[in-house]
């Protein structure tokens, strides 16, 4: 691009003329450049000057000189001006231009013999208008600036946005506009939260059109635009034949522990999104899925149902329920005793009957909310004598709805409560307490009648305390202490260890190899004791305690097991060394190179390697983020809202009683047994302070 030039033609002599050009001014609206020009002689001669004639200037087409067949000749010299002008040069609609020139003349000749040519470039005259415009948000007001080049221009801007379009203005001479984004534009990303818009403006003179350009922004999707949801609830009715289907259709009503909660989430994406998790929460317990079945309430009165919907750009809608559930806590039997009495149910441990003595608590108690048709609660019980794997039905009747007391303080039912009971066995008792809904259930043990002393009737038995029960066993229901010592057995030289099963106290004495499957191999001298605890017909558990004779201070403790292997093979364990001291009786426990000293344990977060990604308090978290986490107040802050997978009982389920508890193990404790030893022998006459002789048990 050029604002001047020039043209030389060819000489003669060393003469020749030359055309000069320069740019005097640009009309922007018009789109034009006006030129001057001259043509002069130029160029140095071994004369002053030489004759010429016939000059023809043309400029972009237009002929700007013209001399031909005029007779006249012109004295050039150097500097001589031929001829001068201004010529106004239209540019193309792009503001671009380029033009030609070219001179001829006769120099010391009539005829035209000298020429020149050249083009040039003009400067470009801007035209077209440019926009201006910033990120912003979907929604929101957005400014939109206008550069014009002339005044007089006007412009038409639309947009597009994936396969939307628009128009912003058109033909509009305003170079600043406010425009808002529509959040109509959210449906061309339905995954993300950014849609990209491209401006187009169109620049006009008049009617016509003399360009465009472009202008590309970013807008994000407000967090409004967001998923919606509505939820419907209705109870899923527990079917019992205390409560049947008519009862239900009468009563639509959620009941705590028994109606499960069916909800049907409705939802609707925002601008085009789609539904990417859908869930329902209730009792601090979450459900995914768009129709879901929930447990039923463990809480009562208003209680809460939240849906929760997230589309796929991260936005979540939600939407929140109450519902009315009515009372109804779990059955719970609170106590569950039976006790030795005489046929009007007067205590008496040396009684023919039995009496039971129950508390429970009931749950579901409809008269409570004016439901009159439904039926009451019952409370059964049961009893069958040792030995026996069927029950008796002792009582069935109508339950209360708190019975703290034993059922013999109510006259009306003390008859029910008792039972006629062989004064030589043992009885269990079971206790089912039903409310329509759920179902509670105890048992208890009851002791034979007592006895100072009994043999069984076949001479193979002998009970303390109690009625023997069983062959060849001393069984003992009452409390035992021993004031002298325990014996325990010797283990010979020579014995395989693996045969030591019976429960007992073991000790031996010798060299390690004189045991088979000792725990170690040592050709010391060795004192050992060995405990043997049994726990079914093939566990065994076997504790071996080493005490060399020639450092006594030295000690070693090993333990092993033995049980059934997949295949069903009886297998005993390796030896595992629990507890080991030094010559100096310092324990050196082999186990500890697995542990850690306590001092040695980390008190600081800082002290762990933060490989779970977990963020410091004053750090951000997103919304995203916070969708794992729950508010401390949806924490459980009682057992009863955790679901017992693990087996765990209540205080109701632990025995109290040493009689509640099977004596499966040689302990000598109230109410337990242990076989006779072999051949053992009593006389009457050994047996002192005899009572008066009325019971005739002994």
């Amino acid at each position: 691009m050029a604002s001047s030039g020039s043209v030389s033609t060819t000489g003669y002599g060393g003469r020749h003329l030359v055309l000069s050009w320069s740019q005097v001014s640009q009309s922007i609206a018009n789109n034009t450049t006006t030129i001057s020009w001259t043509l002069k002689g130029a160029g140095s001669a071994s004369f002053s000057y030489c004759y010429a004639r016939n000059f023809t200037v043309v400029i972009n087409g237009v002929t700007v000189l013209n001399s031909q067949g005029d007779s006249s000749e012109v004295k050039l010299y150097n500097g001589t001006v031929v001829g001068s002008g201004s010529l106004t040069i239209a540019h193309n609609s792009d503001g671009n231009k380029s033009f030609s020139v070219s001179v001829t003349a006769g120099i010391y000749d009539w005829t035209p013999n000298k020429t020149g040519s050249g083009t040039f470039q003009l400067d470009r005259i801007p035209r077209i208008s440019t926009l201006s415009a910033s990120d912003g948000t979907l929604g929101k007001a957005q400014a939109l600036t206008v550069t014009r080049q002339s005044s007089s221009f006007t412009h038409t801007i639309t947009y597009t946005c994936g396969l939307t379009t628009g128009t912003v203005a058109t033909k509009s001479s305003s170079t600043s506009i406010s425009w808002t984004p529509p959040l109509a534009l959210a449906s061309e990303n339905t995954t993300g939260i950014v849609v990209s818009l491209t401006f187009a403006i169109t620049t006009y003179s008049g009617d016509t059109n003399i360009g465009n350009s472009t202008k590309t922004v970013s807008y994000s999707i407000p967090d409004t635009v967001a998923p919606s949801c509505t939820i419907t609830l209705e109870s899923v009715p527990m079917i019992t034949n205390y409560y049947d289907s008519t009862w239900w259709n009468q009563h639509p009503v959620y009941i705590q522990n028994v109606t499960k909660v069916r909800a049907n989430v409705t939802f609707t994406g925002a601008y085009g999104s789609t539904i990417a998790t859908s869930t329902v929460k209730m009792d601090n317990t979450r459900y995914s899925g768009q129709s879901v079945t929930m447990s039923a309430p463990t809480s009562y009165g208003n209680v809460t149902v939240t849906a929760t919907v997230v589309d796929k750009r991260g936005r979540t809608g939600t939407v929140t329920q109450t519902i009315s559930v009515l009372k109804c806590p779990l059955c719970k039997i609170t106590k569950l005793v039976g006790e030795r009495c005489n046929s009007d149910g007067t205590a008496n441990d040396r009684g023919s009957y039995i009496r039971v003595h129950p508390a429970y608590e009931s749950g579901f108690w409809n008269t409570d909310y004016g439901y009159d048709d439904g039926k009451p609660a019952i409370t059964k019980a049961y009893y069958r004598k040792h030995g026996n794997s069927a029950w008796t039905e002792l009582f069935s009747i109508e339950a209360q709805k708190y019975f703290p007391n034993s059922l013999v303080t109510d006259d009306s039912i003390k008859t029910k409560a008792t039972f006629q009971a062989d004064t030589e066995s043992s009885y269990e008792i079971k206790l089912t307490v039903y409310d329509g809904f759920n179902t509670a259930t105890a048992t208890a043990q009851v002791a034979t009648a007592y006895s100072i002393m009994h043999w069984k009737a076949n001479g193979k038995g002998l009970g303390i305390g109690k009625a023997a029960e069983l062959d060849d066993t001393l069984d003992i229901g009452m409390s035992t202490k021993f004031t002298g010592g325990i014996t325990p057995i010797l283990i010979e030289s020579g014995t395989d260890l693996n045969d030591v099963v019976l429960p007992n106290f073991y000790y031996g004495n010798g060299v390690s190899a004189n045991f088979s499957n000792f725990p170690i191999s040592s050709s010391a001298s060795n004192g050992f004791c060995i405990e043997v605890f049994k726990s079914g017909s093939h566990e065994v558990k076997q504790r071996l305690t080493i005490t060399n004779i020639f450092i006594p201070a030295r000690t070693q403790v090993f333990e092993r097991i033995r049980g059934l292997d997949t295949s069903g093979n009886i297998k005993w364990s390796a030896w595992v060394c629990t507890f080991e001291t030094d010559s100096s009786g310092a324990s050196t426990d082999p186990s500890l190179t697995d542990y850690a000293k306590k001092s040695d344990l980390p008190t600081k977060v800082s002290q762990l390697e933060n490989d779970a990604g977990y963020v410091k308090a004053n750090e951000v978290l997103t919304a995203d983020a916070l969708s794992d986490y729950a508010k401390k107040t949806e924490l459980p802050t009682k057992t009863s809202q955790l679901t017992n997978d693990s087996g765990y009982i209540t205080s109701a389920d632990v025995p109290t009683k040493v009689s509640e508890l099977q004596n499966d193990a040689l302990y000598l404790s109230g109410k337990g047994s242990g076989p006779l030893p072999a051949g053992f022998t009593i006389q009457w006459s050994q047996i002192r302070n005899i009572p008066d002789g009325t019971d005739t048990a002994y």
